[in-house]
Order: C-alpha cells, then structure tokens, then sequence
C-alpha cells in the first residue's frame, strides 16, 4: 500500500474551520493535542525514541547507559582480589574486565612518578640517568659511579662546565637532536629557536612536518597561497557553547570588506559585507549580501531529502522575484503582479485558479467527488463535524436518499433500503461488539405506517419475549372504577380481586375464566324467577301488567258463583262489567225483621232524611207543620209543589232499603 498523506481541517482567523487540506512538511501535531510534537524523522539504526533535551517532543537518538555509583552497594571496605571485575569502555565498546587484567596492564607500562616517595632499603632503583635526578636531590659526587660526562671526546665532570665540545657530529639533548645542519626533537616536543626574539628565513623554508603558530596573527604576504588540504578548521580548540562569529574575512579596501561565515548570534551561514577585519572577534555588525549560484538546495533538517531551487532552462533575461513581507495566511498562495513583486492570495481569488474549496471562500462547492482516500474527515481540540444543507436539502448516506441510504435533516433521520430487505438499526455491546440488538421495521406485506412514541419518564422498554412484567405503575390507567345503582363508587386495582356478592334470588359461580350470574327460583321464601303465561301478564319495554281481561273473568267468576239473597249478579264480557239485579218485589221480602217500609204499612220516621221521595197525588199526609218542616233544606221549587199538592188526598208509597 502507497503512503497516504494526512488530513488537517483549515481554521480561519476567527478560530472557525473552513475546509480540508493536507499536511505540509514540516507540519506537526502538538504534545497537547496527542501528537508527538515536532516533525519526526525516521532515526538511524540502533536508535530510539526519546524525549529531546528541551523536553518539548519527541526524537530518535542514541541511549547512553549510566552507572550510577553513589547509589551503588559500598564496597570501600572489602578486600579486592585478582577475580573481582570493573566496567570500562573499550573504544567505546562497554565491558567487565578483572582486576588481574588491570594489573597486568600497568606492569608492562611505564610511569611517571611524581612527588612519590620511594623507600630505598625496600626497593631497587635500576636504569636511572643524571637526566633523571633533580638538582635537589644533592647527590654528591662521591656517591657516583661515573663522577664525570664525556661528550664527544670531552670530558666534563659533573658540576663544572665547558664552552667548546669536541668531536660530536650528532648531539641529542633531552628530545632535541642536532645531527649536521639538521635540528629536530625526538618527540612531540615543540623545538624553539629564537627565543622569542623571533626567527628569520632568508630563503626557502620546507616545514616537512606539523607546523603549530602561536602567535596572535599569523600573516602571509605572498601573491598566491596554495594549500593542498581539503580541510581548513577555524576555532580550533573551541570547548563548551560556542561564541562569536567566524569565517573567511576578505579585504576590499575603500569597499567595506566581506565574509563567508557562520553568525553564532542566530546559528546561520551568512553572506555579508562590514567593517571588520581579519583581526575582529566577537558577534560581527555586518550587512547581507547576495549570492549568486546557479542552484539552492534546501534540505529537510536531519535528512538526505532537498527542495532545490533553479533558474528555467529557457530563462532568456534577468527575472527578480520580490518576496512577500509576511508568511500570509493558511492556505494562501503566492502570487505575482507581473513585476515579480510576490504576495500572498487566496486560491479563488487567482486568475482563472477555478479553485472555491479553500478557508477563505465564503461559499466553497466541491468540482466532483470528494475521495478520502482511505483518511478521515477530522477535527481539532474537540471541534464538531458540521454537515448543513442549505433549506430542506437532507444529508444523504450510502444511497440516494430516494430508493436507498439514509437521509438526515433537522428533527428527522429517514432509512430506506435500496437492498429488498427491511430497514435496520443495530446496537452493539461494550465488550467487541460480540452482541447487537435491532430494532427493524415491519414488513411491506403488514402496510404498516404506525408511530411509536416513547415514553416520558426514564426507563426500560419491555418486548412481548421478554421475563420483565409491566407494574401497574407503567400504565396510564392501573385501576378500574365502577358505581352500583346508587352511584356509590368503587375501584380495583389491576392485578386485585373484584368480588362479585349475589343478592336475594342471584347465584354467582366462577369457573376458570368465566363468572356466571343465574337468578334462583322463586318461592314463598325467597326471592326468584317467577314464570308467567301470556293469559295472565302482557310484558312491554320490561313493565309487566296483569291481563285485564283475565281479571274480568276471575272477577266475573267469583261473584257469579255465590249465591246473595234477592240480588242477581251477572258478568257482561264484551262490555267488561258486572251487573247487580235487586229483586224489587216487596213482598218477597221478611219484614218481621228489618225495617223495610211496605205499601200496606204505616212507618214513623224519626230523624231520617228523605232524599227526593214522591209523593202520589191520593195519598194523604197527615203532619204538623213542625213534623213536615218543609222550609228546612227545602228549594222554593219543592215548596212550591208540596204547597200545591198539601190539599189533595194522596197516597205516598215508599219502598226502601234501609242499611
């Protein structure tokens, strides 16, 4: 797989992201954000990473291990034998050696031992030289073997002296050797002639080894100076932090002078121009200059990879190329004004760049398919992810938000299934997404388009497999109420028992799922069902009423079949009435009796009201006008009559029946 350039989001000035870019060299992610701090580099074999010695990012170096001795176990006071080991470096190369190896080291070399005492009775002194004894060791002549120096054919007793030796054609004094015409030391010792008075060479001067100048300023006047090394170190000796400027000052007499050199001050290889001199030290006040060349090469810090920076092939005149005054805004491009004076612009606003998918253009559109190339769409510090179509445009997924993908606008997410499978939603457990449960719509064959609507309250829904129960407290209504026929009000939760109590003529019985209400027959006793037939009770909207007719003729049968002395009782059924015939023959009565009033019989009347009686015409009444009182509750009508008929004889008949 190719590598694969990472995606930043382009932030304006305002702190707003504004669109994709990817990363630049040299671009990093900070320590605070998760990166790694710096612009890393793959590091060179046998190194790690690391934190650098600023302690801001990440590097690859070298680990150099630390012995950390005043921590280690103390063995001042034990006693080293030949097998205990140390650790050195060998070359660099860190090892354990024995003591044993130490100590055959220093055996077979030589040392100089200086200020050391050494106890003459215990120790043998072999070799030594009159070099090697100090003046103030006063050992007397006596005391020596040999009491004087031959030198030549000379011979000078040690303490004296002589101005002319004879016969040497090849002195050696300490490490100087003087052989002829040839002077030279016999080690690295520096040979000195002069002085310090100084040394002039008329001629020639062949320097066949090291050539080391002391002095403050070394001057060469010669025409040319050639010098075969390819090497030329300034500063030699520098230890430490480095301090002031170097390089190779050249003079140009009434021109301020020039130099190529390093500026410690801002750590650069300069080009420039001043008025210093070869003599000059410190940090150097000097002008920049300008290099001509027919190429730049900028490399990346620490690696082999370069931008190299050359002039066309078919460049035909001079071109000046004015860089800009600042380093522009993210995402800007550099652009010229056809003078070669350059300026940062935005990608849109260059002639014919087409471009509108960059920070700064207010209404960027995308020219085709945006292709992730196996990256993200990221965000920095927390930031959203922000997809807002314009109006009642919808964001659209894997699909075309038609017959397939999923559609999401404000308020609402549509799924649609372009597959021939119903529309799902998964959600997958804590630990690998080992489980998913989802929640799918019905079927097109159920023509369902029902709304679910969540409850208000935190909690658990519950499905038709599932163990959990609904408690009366999830329903709306965890109760029924009902009134009896008095309106008095009683209530049973869900789950409770309603007791259902019969009443006089009711039986209850309850079998499984089913209650039976059954009225009881009817008896003397107790209250019941009671049958009926049609000829004796009519039943209309649940009134029952006795047949009327069946009244007449139980009725009519009763009184026509008793028996009442002189009284003829009959029952008309077509005119529903009974009919009572009073024998009206007198004389069929027993007066012996009763009080009955006959037409032979003369009956006095005390305090009895006649209501209406007749009178005949020849029928005389004999009274006093107090018995007859006849103004007392009498009409003038009636008066008037009795006064007319007062004079006439007549006969009064009354048939009563007194009771």
């Amino acid at each position: 797989m190719s590598s694969k350039t990472p995606i930043r989001t382009v932030f304006n000035d305002s702190g707003v992201a504004t669109g994709l870019a990817e990363y630049q060299t040299g671009e990093f992610v900070p320590l605070a954000h998760g990166g790694i701090g710096a612009a890393l580099s793959i590091g060179s074999a046998g190194q790690v990473l690391k934190v650098n010695t600023g302690g801001s990012a990440l590097e690859f170096g070298s680990v150099e291990a630390i012995v950390n001795i005043d921590g280690a176990t103390d063995k001042t006071g034990s006693t080293l034998v030949a097998g205990d080991q140390i650790l050195l470096s060998d070359g660099g190369v860190e090892g354990r050696v024995t003591l044993s190896q130490l100590d055959t080291l220093f055996s077979a070399t030589s040392k100089t031992l200086t200020n050391k005492t050494i106890d003459s009775d215990n120790n043998t002194i072999t070799n030594i030289v009159n070099a090697d004894i100090k003046s103030s060791a006063a050992i007397a002549n006596s005391k020596l073997a040999n009491s004087a120096v031959t030198v030549g054919t000379t011979s000078i007793s040690l303490g004296a002296s002589a101005t002319t030796i004879a016969g040497v054609s090849d002195l050696t004094a300490g490490t100087i050797n003087i052989a002829g015409n040839v002077i030279k030391s016999t080690d690295s010792t520096v040979v000195e002639i002069g002085a310090g008075d100084g040394l002039s060479v008329a001629g020639n001067l062949t320097v066949a080894g090291n050539m080391t100048v002391s002095g403050s300023t070394t001057t060469l006047s010669s025409t040319n100076t050639t010098i075969a090394d390819k090497f030329i170190e300034l500063g030699t000796g520098t230890t430490g932090t480095p301090s002031g400027d170097a390089g190779i000052v050249i003079e140009r007499g009434d021109s301020a002078n020039a130099i190529i050199g390093f500026d410690e001050n801002v750590d650069e290889f300069i080009v420039g121009t001043g008025s210093f001199t070869g003599s000059s030290s410190g940090n150097l006040a000097f002008t920049h200059g300008t290099i001509s060349s027919a190429g730049n090469k900028i490399y990346k810090s620490g690696t082999t990879h370069a931008v190299s920076l050359v002039a066309s092939s078919s460049l035909a005149g001079n071109v000046t190329l004015t860089l800009p005054v600042n380093d522009g805004d993210a995402n800007q491009i550099l652009s010229t004004d056809g003078s070669g004076n350059l300026s940062f612009i935005s990608a849109t606003a260059a002639s014919g760049a087409g471009l509108s998918d960059l920070s700064d253009d207010t209404t960027p559109s995308l020219g085709g398919n945006l292709d992730m190339n196996g990256n993200d769409i990221i965000t920095l510090s927390n930031a959203n992810i922000d997809l807002l179509p314009h109006g009642t445009g919808k964001v659209v997924m894997d699909g075309n938000g038609t017959s397939g993908g999923v559609s999401v606008s404000d308020g609402l997410i549509d799924i649609r299934t372009g597959t021939g499978a119903v529309s799902k939603v998964k959600f997958y457990c804590e630990v690998s997404n080992a489980h998913a449960q989802t929640i799918q719509a019905q079927p097109h064959s159920a023509g369902s388009s029902a709304v679910l609507t969540l409850p208000i309250a935190t909690g658990t829904l519950i499905g038709t497999g599932d163990s959990g129960t609904v408690s009366n407290t999830m329903l709306a209504n965890s109760s029924f109420a009902f009134t009896d026929e008095s309106s008095t009000a009683g209530g049973v939760s869900l789950g409770g028992n309603l007791e259902f109590l019969a009443g006089a003529g009711i039986n209850t019985t309850a079998s499984g799922d089913t209650l039976t209400i059954a009225g009881e027959d009817a008896t003397t006793s107790n209250k019941g069902i009671a049958s009926f037939t049609s000829a004796d009770f009519s039943v209309a909207s649940g009134a029952v009423s006795l047949v009327a007719e069946r009244i007449q003729d139980i009725v009519g049968a009763m009184v026509g079949s008793n028996t009442e002395t002189r009284i003829t009782v009959t029952y008309d059924d077509t005119a529903a009435t009974l009919n009572f015939v009073v024998d009206n023959d007198l004389s069929n009565y027993d007066n012996s009796s009763s009080g009955f009033t006959t037409a032979s019989s003369t009956t006095t009347f005390t305090n009895k009201t006649l209501t209406s009686p007749k009178v005949n015409e020849d029928v005389a009444v004999t009274a006093t006008a107090t018995q007859l009182n006849h103004t007392v509750g009498v009409t003038s009508a009636i008066q008037t009559q009795l006064d007319t008929k007062s004079s006439k004889a007549q006969s009064i008949a009354f048939s009563l029946a007194l009771g």
